[in-house]
């Protein structure tokens, strides 16, 4: 139970960094996840991030002085962003939710909305132009390569976490315990057969 609980925060906190808003309306997330809980996750994303980058791109430490920075400010640009728009969003839920919504509360908070996603727009813009300053052509294409399939391999794992913190035993395992009830033994506990991750590969060098 308690691994269980584990998985299923750790994919709702990756759900909700990956998925920023629409997480949120999936069994209640916004209740059950704390900032600090992302902030939590988060951390160990960007350690991971910035190793399997460092690999990915061979960076020395001088040009890993300038670009990390750099990506550390826009880390922080996107999750002040982030932490808004999921208590505009929660708001919104609210008012929807509600006897009698606001149309006026509500067109205010679609306008807030709406002027993060050109925010997030324009920081994106202004965060690539320092890592072109950075980096050469070449690593600057390898640079955005990665970040999408950082982004995807994250999107993956979580979704297979979720899965088997779901669906803990398949059918034939589950077919043998209700055997084992009829028949007053006891079970030897087949799981979902080990937790053999692949997925590792595919932005490291060939």
């Amino acid at each position: 139970m308690n691994v269980a609980h584990h998985v299923r925060l750790l994919c709702l906190s990756l759900a909700v960094i990956l998925f920023p808003v629409p997480a949120l309306s999936a069994g209640g997330a916004s209740g059950m996840l704390k900032e600090s809980d992302l902030a939590r996750v988060r951390k160990k994303v960007e350690a991971l991030r910035a190793w399997q980058l460092t690999e990915e791109l061979d960076l020395d430490q001088e040009t890993s002085s300038r670009l990390f920075p750099a990506m550390k400010d826009a880390d922080k640009d996107r999750q002040r962003i982030e932490v808004e728009n999921r208590a505009l969003y929660r708001e919104m839920v609210r008012l929807i939710n509600s006897d009698k919504p606001d149309p006026g509360i509500i067109n205010d908070i679609l306008d807030q909305l709406q002027a993060n996603r050109m925010e997030t727009a324009r920081l994106e813009e202004k965060h690539l132009k320092q890592v072109r300053e950075i980096l050469s052509p070449e690593d600057s294409a390898r640079y955005l390569i990665f970040q999408v399939q950082f982004q995807r391999e994250l999107r993956e794992k979580a979704a297979r976490a979720f899965r088997e913190g779901r669906e803990p035993q398949d059918s034939d395992s589950v077919r043998s315990q209700e055997g084992a009830d009829r028949s007053g033994g006891s079970s030897s506990g087949n799981g979902t057969g080990g937790n053999s991750d692949r997925s590792g590969g595919g932005m490291g060098k060939r």
